[in-house]
């Protein structure tokens, strides 16, 4: 009965089967749901862990004394069929001895799997800056392991979505929150990245977010848009005035590839702006908006979940509208990023009386760079799996999620271990 309660506990990791091979056993993918302490309970959690740890001596051990008895077997002229007829026949040292090596492959093997379901998860994932999208997010994905695998040392590291790519492509860090088109940008030497980077140190964990969670909007001071008539960004154009705004960091690569995209659509330049004795001065939204609430920026251009705790915090302190990007300025946008088109529901701020429509960024993905190990990975998007609700519970953005959006890669490879438990949940097909 007790090996009988490993087996099923086994059953819950699923992943014995090989990276290149799905698992032939059809209830693996029903029982990879469950978490296996709810199966051998908390007692025996400590020691899954520490019998795990010491997993290669154990199979060691074992292979020795199959080994000793395979020989043994030989120098009697006997082959192995020969061998398990006369075990059935009189109970010999060689029959208890092969038999206690038989039941520790059926006892043992389970064991370590279990134990493989439950071990702590280590390493770092990088990612944007804290308070930002990419921050809540990775944060989020680090409960959500530490909640799966209790005692997990996994680790958000902010930074530049930029930085943390770079890291990660080149095996400093172990995972990345990162868009599809600024990973792009990375393989293809694109701006901000000074160099490419091999397209084989990058690989998809999961996506993380809806493609229309993350809405683009304009921030900007009443007094400022009323003074100028303004009716959209696109007026901006026409403006002979000098306009102080932000429009990200240079390393906040899917803010400032989208904005770039967004001033050519809507006919503008910095250098214009400039022109016209205006300024970009680039900064993180949590600083520009921190600007805005003291009067000393005029607009914001920026990708984020809403509503916006630092947006509404800044409302408080100067009146604020969402200016409309334009007469048909999110359709070509959504053209062009091949995203949706966004939509702000009215009464998301105190300020916004109608429904806002913005581009968006699309998903928001976690990958693995060639520093992430094969089984962490496969944990991480069991972890994500079976966390979805928690994540849910995050941020209302993460309302949208849904288990089968996990598998979404924005036109870059799946991890082969990911890949493979998705296949064992019947979220991929089988190969």
């Amino acid at each position: 009965s007790s090996i009988f309660i490993w087996w099923v506990a086994a059953a819950s990791h699923h992943g014995t089967a090989g990276a290149d091979r799905p698992s032939r056993n059809p209830l693996l993918g029903v029982l990879a749901q469950r978490d296996p302490r709810s199966v051998i309970g908390a007692d025996q959690y400590a020691s899954l862990v520490a019998l795990f740890a010491y997993r290669d001596e154990v199979w060691g051990a074992v292979a020795r004394v199959m080994a000793i008895q395979s020989g043994r077997c030989r120098a009697a002229g006997r082959s192995r069929w020969q061998l398990v007829v006369r075990l059935q026949r009189k109970p010999t040292l060689i029959r208890r001895r092969c038999f206690r090596s038989l039941c520790a492959v059926v006892a043992v093997w389970p064991l370590m799997v279990s134990a493989q379901t439950v071990a702590p998860l280590h390493g770092t994932i990088g990612g944007g800056g804290a308070g930002g999208t990419g921050s809540v997010i990775g944060e989020a994905v680090v409960q959500v392991v530490r909640t799966t695998y209790p005692g997990s040392g996994l680790t958000y590291a902010p930074s530049s979505i930029a930085s943390s790519l770079i890291a990660m492509l080149t095996g400093k860090v172990e995972y990345s929150v990162a868009a599809a088109g600024e990973m792009k940008d990375a393989i293809s030497g694109a701006p901000p990245f000074r160099q490419s980077y091999p397209a084989e140190n990058l690989s998809i964990v999961g996506n993380l977010l809806h493609p229309a969670a993350m809405v683009a909007v304009v921030y900007a001071r009443r007094e400022f848009v009323e003074d100028h008539g303004l009716t959209s960004l696109r007026d901006l154009r026409d403006l002979r005035a000098p306009v102080r705004l932000s429009t990200n960091t240079f390393g906040n690569v899917p803010t400032a590839r989208h904005n770039r995209i967004l001033f050519d659509v809507i006919g503008i330049d910095e250098a214009l702006i400039e022109q016209r004795g205006g300024k970009d001065y680039h900064l993180p939204d949590t600083a520009g908006l921190g600007l805005l609430q003291d009067s000393k920026l005029d607009l914001i251009v920026t990708l984020g979940f809403h509503p916006d705790h630092r947006a509404v915090q800044a409302a408080r302190a100067v009146p604020l509208v969402l200016l409309p990007f334009g007469d048909g300025v999110p359709d070509e946008m959504a053209k062009r990023l091949g995203t949706p088109v966004g939509v702000i529901p009215a009464g998301s701020y105190d300020f916004l009386e109608e429904d806002y429509e913005g581009s968006t960024m699309g998903g928001l993905f976690l990958a693995a760079g060639p520093k992430a190990e094969d089984d962490d990975t496969y944990r991480l998007a069991r972890a994500l799996y079976l966390g979805m609700e928690r994540l849910k519970q995050v941020h209302r953005s993460f309302s949208t999620m849904e288990q089968d959006l996990l598998v979404e890669t924005g036109g870059l490879p799946m991890h082969p271990a990911a890949a493979r438990f998705y296949r064992e949940v019947g979220l991929l097909p089988q190969q």
